[in-house]
């Protein structure tokens, strides 16, 4: 094509845009199309035109696009105002069904609070404290139900408030590193909290005087909890489901979100505190002619406000930008997207890399490995019961002069309420014969998932796993402190040793000298990254461990409280099966972990693929007559 017809084609396109330029207000979207136009154009002149204006002339027309685009889009979507109007309602948008869910998970806390309540007369002071519900009954029988709200200073009660329930809520978005076990628990503890604490009122008549009361400021108060849920959970969504992105990625841009979320949050927690520390604690209005109704008209006018903000902002605002076109699909354009489907093996990885890739592995075998967990535990289970003549209960019983000074931290407890082999010798050969089978099994998943050419570990396999499994099992013999100790060493080597075995084809005690001399220089490598999977599981038996767990005990002992075996037996039945069942799958991961170990320190011993790289160097082969590199 001839400049001149090249011109003609396009001049009063680039008249437009150049037009459109020196408007004062400007079409993003416009501008964005006649970018994309114009930067064809200008491929197209520097590839046939190359020595001629029109190239400058495209090239000076694209850069000013480029500036009037992408310099007043940063500039805007940096105010303040930008966050409000168009960053917090996207991400609200993108997390809509993770705020339902958050949202459901509060209202079932709420909902077993009041049934819990209804059959338990005691459940309150389970929930609230006997301290606060024999303070409460005070002030009823004082006429004043509320007086708890006027007991500090006004200024020192908002600190007080305000710090504590914005530690409430990033508790909430943080333990959603936990895989959102730990926000499921804050939001259901919570709204149990609130359902005991409505029914309290309720049965006592005073509904009327508690909602308005606690409302004024709970409107806000309790929203913000279960959005601070609603954050945890899109952190745990890029922990759990990465997608084609790295998980690292994927986790930062989860964050991303749930951070605008939780600068939301903190605002409207500090108003929230701000109302309960000045305005909820005038429960009475003397002197003032008709005084309780217009204090009540005002509580009902300050709730519907607030609610009123939260449902239009938070839910329907964000409903509105999507519907107008202002929300798109959620995209993430600073983290490229980096393919995850193959796990190279021959490079050397660092503990946070082996630490993803084993949940990589972990999830393309999640369903088998939950199947297989599953079937082990209830096995365990039933041996338990059957050790102690279905009187489950008696094996979470403890010397009365036991103190733990830890509290939940010390999760070691929930194992050894089953290794007291004092009273039940026959455990630890159970227990060590079902390490046996996980051990197996899981490195047959392993060797089936990353290296499938391979023929997966045969039966011979299962006699060494056997033997580790013992070895990994003797410290469990010790006082709690030695074996945890030990076994933060101990263990990790051992599933190491294992691994090494059936990934070079050597049985135990042959293939100890091979993980050795694999080991050297790396101990600390091996133990950092073994404690780094294992955290995960210390994360989630802390919550298992937690007093809402055995809230959960008593709720179920109350509700089958007709069924005398049931009620005392049963939930210590789940309770052992959690334990086996959540440990077995954090195994897992310490199993795969060690496996890419495995992997990692040869190329760092052997420098297999470094040298193979290194004798393609130089590597002629002739093709048609000619020599290629």
């Amino acid at each position: 094509m001839q400049e001149t017809e090249f011109i003609g084609q396009n001049k009063e396109k680039w008249q437009e845009f150049e037009q459109l330029l020196g408007n004062r207000n400007k079409d993003p979207d416009r501008l964005t199309n006649l970018f994309i136009e114009t930067t064809d154009d200008l491929s197209y002149s520097q590839t046939y035109y190359g020595n001629r204006s029109i190239r400058v002339y495209l090239n000076r027309v694209a850069q000013q696009v480029y500036q009037a685009i992408y310099r007043n889009r940063s500039k805007s979507r940096g105010t303040r105002a930008s966050y409000w109007l168009r960053d917090l309602p996207e991400a609200l948008w993108h997390g809509r069904r993770a705020l339902l869910t958050a949202f459901l998970v509060f209202i079932g806390g709420v909902a077993i609070g009041i049934f819990s309540s209804v059959h338990y007369p005691e459940f309150a002071r389970i929930i609230l404290g006997s301290s606060y519900v024999e303070m409460t009954e005070a002030n009823i029988q004082n006429g004043d139900p509320m007086a708890v709200y006027q007991d500090d200073d006004a200024m020192e009660m908002f600190f007080s408030i305000a710090l504590n329930n914005i530690r409430v809520g990033f508790f909430a978005f943080i333990l959603g590193l936990t895989f959102a076990v730990g926000t499921y628990y804050v939001l259901l503890y919570n709204g149990i909290m609130v359902g005991a604490f409505v029914y309290f009122f309720i049965e006592r008549g005073l509904f009327r005087e508690s909602f308005l009361a606690i409302m004024l400021h709970g409107t806000l108060e309790l929203s913000m909890i279960v959005l601070s849920g609603a954050a945890g959970l899109i952190l745990a969504r890029g922990l759990l489901f990465p997608g084609t992105y790295t998980r690292t990625q994927a986790l930062v841009h989860s964050a991303r979100s749930g951070i605008k979320i939780m600068l939301a949050v903190s605002v409207f927690l500090v108003y929230a505190a701000i109302i309960e520390s000045f305005a909820t604690r005038y429960t009475r209005l003397p002197g003032v002619p008709n005084g309780q109704l217009i204090l009540d008209l005002f509580r009902l006018v300050v709730i519907l406000i607030s609610a009123g903000i939260v449902t239009g902002y938070f839910v329907i605002y964000p409903r509105v930008l999507r519907r107008r076109g202002h929300i798109g699909d959620p995209v993430m354009e600073e983290l490229p997207p980096t393919p995850t489907h193959v796990i190279p093996l021959d490079t050397i990885k660092t503990g946070g890399r082996i630490f993803t890739e084993s949940f990589l592995i972990f999830g393309r075998n999640a369903r088998r490995a939950a199947s297989t967990a599953a079937l082990l535990s209830l096995a365990f289970t039933g041996f338990y019961t059957w050790l102690s003549a279905g009187k489950m209960n008696e094996i979470f019983q403890w010397p009365s002069d036991y103190l733990n000074p830890l509290g939940p931290l010390w999760v070691w407890d929930n194992y050894m309420y089953h290794m007291n082999f004092s009273r039940f010798p026959a455990a630890f050969p159970a227990q060590i014969i079902l390490f046996t089978l996980w051990m197996y099994l899981t490195g047959r998943q392993f060797v089936r998932t990353v290296y499938p050419e391979r023929p997966v570990p045969g039966a011979r396999h299962l006699l060494g796993a056997l033997l580790i499994a013992t070895l990994a099992g003797l410290p469990l013999l010790l006082s709690q402190g030695w074996t945890v100790l030990i076994e933060l060493f101990w263990f990790p080597i051992c599933c190491f040793v294992y691994m090494s075995g059936i990934l070079r084809d050597r049985l135990f005690p042959a293939s100890l000298g091979d993980a050795m001399r694999l080991l050297r220089g790396s101990f600390w490598k091996t133990i950092g990254t073994a404690t780094l999977i294992l955290s995960i599981q210390w994360l989630i038996l802390m919550i298992l461990y937690s007093d809402f767990a055995w809230l959960g005990l008593d709720f179920i002992q109350m509700n089958l409280s007709r069924f005398s075996w049931l009620s005392r037996q049963l939930p210590y039945v789940i309770y052992t099966f959690l334990i086996a069942f959540i440990s077995l799958m954090a195994f897992s991961l310490t199993i795969y972990g060690m496996g890419l170990q495995v992997f990692s320190q040869q190329e760092v011993n052997e420098a297999s693929s470094l040298r193979q790289a290194i004798n393609k160097i130089g590597f002629k082969r002739r093709a048609y007559g000619l020599e290629k590199e």
